[in-house]
């Protein structure tokens, strides 16, 4: 199931690149330090860290060792070290004790790929952090006359998120989510910074925002709107692989039927 379309994904990507403005939408600038505050309750093992997505953002300070930044762009001011795609990470097995992705999720098509990536590239003990957008997010949209119904939803709710993290071969997730209002003074400086949020690269968004006639009528009308944004936490765990068991570890067990139970 995918609920992002990657193509358009993709092409609003480098629209926001050429812009000048990707990673510095206020979303980012908001969850990234909830993120980051939120590695603070970790044991994360010292060693080094793969920050996927990371765009124009800095590093995370709590990290517990050298940062590697990766992103598939490369015309930031401060350029990502290496160039690769989420769900194909170019790093080697068991190369990092934290993976790091802050708002990458809502970009992808499918975040099962970079579950399994993020579970190949970390050595056992070490973590995977990662923030989403539940499907609560934008909930306003459902007021919006022409705009509304599920076409406006596009988001993993996060037992889905922590079912495929374990799917992953991750264990012991933990998910957890808080809702941030943004408040617009016009439904234009709204729909600017949806552009910017990767929400309109969900799988039917474009449709579900109406016709041109009526997406200009939206951008003409001069009132303040709020919209929520649910942000979703998810940590997770690389452990040490259980080694399978079979007839060498069974034990026989004899039970004496004849005998009347002890009393």
């Amino acid at each position: 199931m995918e609920l992002v379309d990657a193509r358009v994904a993709r092409m609003r990507q480098q629209r926001l690149l050429r812009r000048g403005d990707r990673g510095q939408d206020p979303l980012s600038a908001a969850v990234a330090p909830r993120h980051w505050e939120s590695l603070g309750g970790l044991a994360l093992p010292p060693g080094p860290v793969l920050d996927v997505g990371c765009g124009a953002g800095p590093p995370p300070p709590q990290a517990p060792g050298p940062v590697l930044r990766l992103d598939w762009l490369a015309g930031f001011a401060a350029p990502p070290d290496v160039l690769g795609d989420a769900a194909r990470l170019p790093c080697r097995d068991g190369a990092f004790s934290l993976v790091l992705a802050t708002n990458v999720l809502p970009w992808l098509g499918d975040p099962r790929p970079f579950f399994g990536e993020a579970r190949r590239v970390l050595r056992d003990g070490g973590a995977l952090s990662c923030t989403s957008l539940g499907p609560d997010t934008l909930a306003e949209l459902r007021a919006l006359g022409p705009f509304a119904g599920p076409k406006t939803m596009g988001f993993f709710d996060m037992h889905d998120l922590a079912d495929m993290a374990q799917a992953a071969g991750l264990a012991e997730p933990v998910a957890s989510c808080e809702r941030l209002r943004f408040a617009y003074s016009s439904h234009g400086a709204m729909l600017r910074d949806l552009s910017g949020f990767g929400v309109l690269a969900a799988a039917g968004m474009d449709r579900s925002l109406g016709t041109p006639r009526r997406l200009a009528a939206l951008l003409r009308r001069p009132e303040p709107v709020e919209l929520t944004f649910e942000v979703v936490y998810l940590h997770a765990w690389a452990m040490p692989a259980r080694p399978a068991r079979g007839p060498a570890h069974w034990q026989e067990i004899t039970l004496d039927r004849g005998r009347p139970p002890a009393r």
